[in-house]
């Protein structure tokens, strides 16, 4: 970590970002990019009922989605270094809202698989993208603050976005849809307000030489000790926290005799320390250094984690997932962060495509893992490995990064 991490006037300063339109502009791409699959969540048995089709089969909407995304984020990385962010995100917001809108007005499931590919590809060119430009565009204190802003706003559209998806379903299936039309206009305010933030000039080069040099390039940043930890993280981050997310409300239910509704809520709380908490990033930074706040961060986690099967009850589950989303609402951002400073602009979308790679994989892979935990221990062994894998990355991260 640099030592401007520690400068608390860039702590003040950061205050003033919100009145930045460049974050504006990204906080706007981002938040684009949270409808993806909190829309079509909130659809799905209106869209069952709609189109016929069993609740067995209703998860490839999201596998449709997100299999296509993981795939396409490298390539997106590629040529968002290669020739510029706005070449990949510009067309990326435009097809997402094309194709996501279009499945308003089709009448198979097949059709919405084919349309939901195509919407996970353009995916690709937004939501990683959003993360790289705030490394573009900012560093230390600021650069935290920044990516903290990124989440807090992804909070509310977590919570807005199926709120509203749910009150259209009720009217029609496909009307939830229609949700995705709010990428044309967010297309177009990028165009006129966010500016080029990478240098193209290799793109004069020839495609061979692009790609040899470019290869080099992110080669040799992948070999850092330092930035392969920090890359580390997004993966860990998210098998943690899907190991949470998945065992939490059935740890309520089955153990504690949770109604469905009150499990939900059980999750619900972790918005409130996303929107309240991840700003504050930068200025914890500006404190403690990118490497002390992403410690205690996971350190915290890993405590709400191994208290979780002792609880004396719901209230105090409840509490403990608020307080392990708190642990998390400064971890995200400042490991973008940290991720983002550490890579070299003309790699940084490339770096970060390899971070959102490990993200997918790690939230595809964590629910298997963590369900073999539970047929051979029960829910302690869940949380207490969960809490093992937090404390033991907490350790990489204070040596290493």
């Amino acid at each position: 970590m640099t030592s401007s991490d520690h400068a608390t006037g860039e702590g003040h300063a950061a205050t003033r970002l919100v009145f930045d339109p460049r974050l504006l502009a990204v906080v706007l791409l981002s938040l684009v990019g949270t409808t993806g699959n909190n829309v079509v969540a909130a659809a799905l048995p209106a869209m069952g009922a709609g189109l016929g089709v069993p609740d067995a089969r209703l998860g490839l909407v999201i596998t449709a989605y997100t299999l296509p995304a993981m795939v396409a984020v490298p390539v997106a990385g590629l040529l968002a270094d290669l020739y510029g962010r706005r070449t990949v995100v510009l067309p990326s917001l435009v097809l997402f809202g094309v194709v996501g809108t279009a499945i308003a007005g089709v009448g198979s499931f097949e059709a919405v698989l084919l349309l939901r590919a195509l919407q996970g590809v353009a995916f690709a060119g937004i939501m990683p993208l959003s993360v790289t430009i705030l490394g573009d565009l900012y560093d230390g204190p600021r650069g935290s603050a920044a990516q903290g802003v990124r989440v807090s706003v992804n909070g509310v559209g977590t919570i807005l976005a199926p709120a509203a998806a749910g009150a259209l379903s009720a009217i029609a299936w496909n009307d939830p849809f229609l949700l995705y039309a709010v990428a044309l206009p967010a297309a177009v305010v990028l165009a006129v307000v966010l500016p080029e933030t990478v240098d193209r000039t290799r793109a004069a080069d020839g495609l061979v030489e692009q790609l040899a040099s470019y290869g080099r390039t992110l080669g040799q940043q992948l070999r850092s000790p330092r930035l392969g930890s920090l890359l580390l993280g997004g993966g860990v981050r998210d098998f943690v926290r899907y190991g949470l997310i998945t065992f939490v409300p059935l740890f309520a239910v089955r153990t504690m005799g949770a109604s469905f509704a009150q499990a939900g809520l059980l999750l619900s709380v972790r918005g409130v320390a996303y929107i309240l908490v991840s700003p504050l990033a930068g200025v914890i930074v500006g404190r403690l250094s990118r490497r002390w706040a992403i410690v205690g961060s996971l350190l915290l986690g890993a405590a709400c984690l191994v208290l979780v099967p002792i609880a004396p009850g719901l209230v105090w589950v409840g509490l403990l997932v608020l307080g392990f989303s708190v642990g998390d609402s400064v971890f995200s951002p400042v490991i973008k962060d940290a991720v983002t400073d550490a890579a070299s602009g003309d790699a940084r979308a490339g770096v970060v495509a390899g971070m959102n790679v490990g993200k997918y994989a790690a939230q595809a892979s964590s629910p298997a893992f963590f369900g073999l935990l539970l047929a051979i221990g029960g829910f302690g062994l869940v949380f207490e490995v969960g809490a093992v894998i937090a404390v033991g990355y907490a350790v990489v991260v204070a040596v290493i990064a």
